[in-house]
């Protein structure tokens, strides 16, 4: 295997051990794989939501449960999204709800080939 395992890992600013752990979780997987199909790399925390909540099924959100969506936003907003923003892999405003990939996204994409599809 050349260029693209974990062999040749070649991050700019994240270990690999730091890669790794950032991506063990699905949920922050999947967010990645969302804002990597979004048309600018970019969505708001409600359409991740949504997306995430959809999953695999390509359920339309109206039939989603609330307890769901309440379930996939409060732990978007405590824990994954300020966990991939800390790590600046993505920017994320708190305040308006945007969520982008940023440059060191690229740090964690040659992972998500060894992980499973998004849900």
């Amino acid at each position: 295997m050349t260029g693209t395992g974990p062999e040749s890992w070649t991050p700019d600013d994240l270990s690999k051990e730091q890669a790794l752990t950032l991506m063990s979780r699905p949920r922050r997987r999947h967010v990645v794989h969302a804002l990597l199909e979004a048309d600018d790399g970019a969505l708001t925390r409600e359409e991740l939501v949504n997306i995430l909540a959809a999953g695999r099924q390509a359920t339309h959100p109206s039939d989603i449960e609330d307890d769901r969506l309440r379930t996939i936003d409060t732990s978007l907003v405590h824990l994954h999204l300020p966990k991939l923003d800390n790590h600046d892999v993505v920017e994320y405003d708190r305040d308006s709800g945007h969520v982008e990939l940023s440059e060191t996204a690229s740090d964690v994409l040659p992972l998500l080939q060894f992980a499973d599809d998004p849900e």
